[in-house]
Parts: structure tokens; sequence; C-alpha cells
């Protein structure tokens, strides 16, 4: 796995965000950082954004070539 301190870049804007089963979850739209952690914003199909915080527990890599996320689902987000 990447480190996730590495993955705030804003190459990664328009990138897809997909979920380790292969459901495709959103695209990333923004960046932020907070206090904890930074977040990755999404935006989903029904245009609601969504935010995942990037942690090795929900990132699990992010391909720059192919502009893919790759997470782990979080319960009750998707």
């Amino acid at each position: 796995k990447e480190d996730p301190i590495n993955l705030i870049s804003p190459d990664l804007i328009g990138a897809s965000v997909i979920s380790n089963n292969g459901k495709n979850i959103g695209t990333l739209v923004d960046m932020m950082s907070l206090p904890a952690h930074d977040v990755y914003v999404i935006s989903n199909s029904n245009n609601k954004e969504v935010l995942i915080p990037v942690v090795p527990e929900f990132i699990e890599s992010v391909d720059y070539d192919s502009q893919n996320v790759i997470i782990s689902p979080i319960e009750g987000l998707f």
C-alpha cells in the first residue's frame, strides 16, 4: 500500500473512485486538510458529496496513470 500522506495531489482531481469490489463510487472532486487527517471529496452518481478520510483503513491504492482511487467500502456510505 502507498502512504496516504503522499496521496494529496491536485493531479488526482477528476479521478474515478472505485471500491475494492469493483463498484464505481464516484469522482474525486476536491481534497481538504482537516486537523485529524486529509479527506477526499467524492461526488457520487446522485451528485451528492461524500467525504472519505485519507487513511490506510479506507484508501487501498491510487493509480496516477489510470486516474483510479481504490477504496475499502465504508459501512453505511455506499
